[in-house]
């Protein structure tokens, strides 16, 4: 079964139609056709009564509906809750200063910091010694 197959189907049951569904997903009536074919097909089951007035779910329609509603639910909240978390900066970061930047510049910067980007936690070495980049001592 082709999992993209489960939005045509749910707009063929909304709207009752092949062109309804093709208006609503911005596709060609035959698209839809096509897909609604290879998913009944892929199910071995037929998904809907044809009928002039349109297009009425059968028993097992009805139960791929729930199905593919609880899918579309899913999905929406997977992108809700995950979709660009990798962009948000988060963890620890580790300011190395001098005391006289950290008492001047450096509470007002690591404040607007904070507020841009709440998931960064910053600790601050105040010390005039000199710090290996390379060894992460800063």
């Amino acid at each position: 079964m082709n999992w993209n197959d489960l939005p045509v189907f749910l707009a063929i049951a909304d709207s009752g139609s092949l062109n309804g569904a093709a208006r609503r997903l911005g596709v060609n009536h035959s698209t839809v056709f096509r897909r609604l074919n290879a998913l009944e097909a892929a199910l071995s089951t037929t998904l809907f009564d044809r009928q002039s007035s349109g297009y009425l779910l059968t028993p097992t329609g009805e139960r791929l509906r729930e199905f593919a509603l609880e899918a579309d639910r899913n999905i929406t909240s997977i992108e809700r809750e995950l979709a660009g978390r990798d962009l948000e900066p988060t963890g620890r970061v580790r300011l190395a200063t001098a005391a006289i930047l950290a008492r001047t510049i450096v509470p007002n910067a690591v404040r607007r910091l904070r507020d841009t980007h709440p998931g960064i936690e910053v600790g601050v070495a105040v010390s005039d010694d000199d710090y290996d980049l390379s060894r992460r001592e800063a």
